[in-house]
């Protein structure tokens, strides 16, 4: 870092500045150290920028796009929402960086209506209802099709939010590191370029599934798809959508590493859901892919399945510390001791680092599963 300090000190103002914007150095950082502090409301107001919206239906349909973008559902509202909800509410995470500063580091609880919980730009309204019309206007019986929807339309959120970050950060960099000294704006810089870079690789990988799954589409092929269905007689307290990419498993093991930026990912999807009353949670995969996510179910399974039941909490547990798409039953939430709501708000924005015992809350919920269904093995 010296050395680098040492000739960024002499860097011709005329060169291409080190933050990467393409601008020259004398019309980006070259004064920066002189410039105001900037607070979290301006970084605020830079993030809000980064709100990126487009049709994300698959490229053989695009051409049938309306103009409309609309905030499209990734839960279902009347399905999944609106069993939890309370006068038409339903609490949620709030993460921003206003709320983060506000609360010390800490998220907050806040009521959201149902219109508005788990929307997102990324689809017009032609497609978001055509596309979705066999999970939103039919009964929920974990048929082929369906599971294919419920990956797609978690793998297009999750790559909508990538683009946001990548763009919301890309506008914050301007403003991140004004006032500060030259070392701290170098370091300042490499963090955010490298965070960029990171999630340009996770879209990348995850556009490998969105392809996967436009061909599985076009095919009516689902032979590639692997599932856990878990069904309670009752929704469960927390609906949500959304994926990852495990690493480790339920003892520890490595399942995959995420430092290489050229190795092929496995994407775990998952979504909890209710329909007619019941409540529903699915694993979803696709086992064309590396298969870091069935060795992780199968670890859950083993782990959590006891005589063919489980218990709603260790799920409950999962989307908690893995999914930020989440949205909370409003009599459950409050009905939850001040003890257990301050492990939910601390463990959903802990990490699991290779080696870390999961991190785990006891009686979240009393439900007990009443059928599994599954078309992978879990011995």
């Amino acid at each position: 870092m010296h050395a680098t300090l040492e000739h960024e000190k002499g860097r011709n103002r005329n060169k291409p500045c080190f933050c990467k914007s393409g601008k020259k150095y004398k019309h980006c950082h070259m004064n920066k150290e002189s410039e105001k502090i900037a607070k979290p409301y301006h970084l605020a107001q830079a993030f809000k920028n980064g709100k990126h919206s487009e049709c994300n239906a698959p490229e053989s349909m695009k051409k049938e796009c309306v103009s409309k973008i609309i905030n499209a559902h990734t839960v279902s509202k009347s399905s999944s929402l609106k069993p939890i909800s309370r006068d038409g509410h339903v609490y949620k995470m709030a993460y921003d960086i206003m709320m983060l500063e506000k609360n010390k580091g800490q998220v907050e609880v806040v009521k959201e209506g149902i219109n508005k919980a788990s929307t997102f730009t990324g689809f017009c309204a032609k497609h978001d209802k055509e596309l979705f019309s066999a999970i939103e206007d039919e009964a929920f019986i974990f048929s082929n099709e369906q599971l294919s929807l419920i990956i797609y339309r978690a793998l297009v959120h999750e790559i909508q939010m990538k683009k946001n970050a990548i763009k919301s950060i890309s506008s914050a960099k301007s403003i991140a590191d004004s006032g500060a000294p030259l070392i701290r704006q170098l370091f300042i810089q490499y963090q955010l370029n490298q965070t960029i870079d990171q999630f340009k690789v996770g879209v990348k990988d995850l556009q490998k599934y969105k392809d996967a799954h436009e061909r599985i589409f076009k095919e009516k092929d689902y032979s590639s798809l692997k599932y856990v269905v878990i069904e309670f007689d009752k929704p469960l307290p927390i609906m949500a959508s959304g994926c990852n990419a495990p690493t480790t498993d339920f003892d520890s093991n490595i399942l995959q590493s995420l430092e290489d930026a050229n190795a092929e990912i496995g994407s775990l999807f998952y979504s909890s859901l209710s329909c007619n009353g019941k409540g529903y949670f699915c694993f979803i995969w696709n086992n064309t892919f590396p298969d870091a996510p069935e060795r992780f179910v199968k670890s859950f399974y083993d782990k959590f399945v006891v005589n063919s039941q489980i218990s709603g909490t260790p799920l409950l547990n999962f989307l908690i510390e893995r999914c930020e798409n989440i949205y909370l039953e409003c009599d459950w939430w409050d009905g939850l001791p001040d003890k257990k709501k301050r492990d939910v708000k601390k463990f959903f924005v802990h990490t699991i680092k290779n080696g870390e015992t999961f991190p785990y809350i006891d009686n979240l919920t009393p439900l007990q599963s009443t059928n599994i269904t599954t078309n992978f093995s879990s011995e």
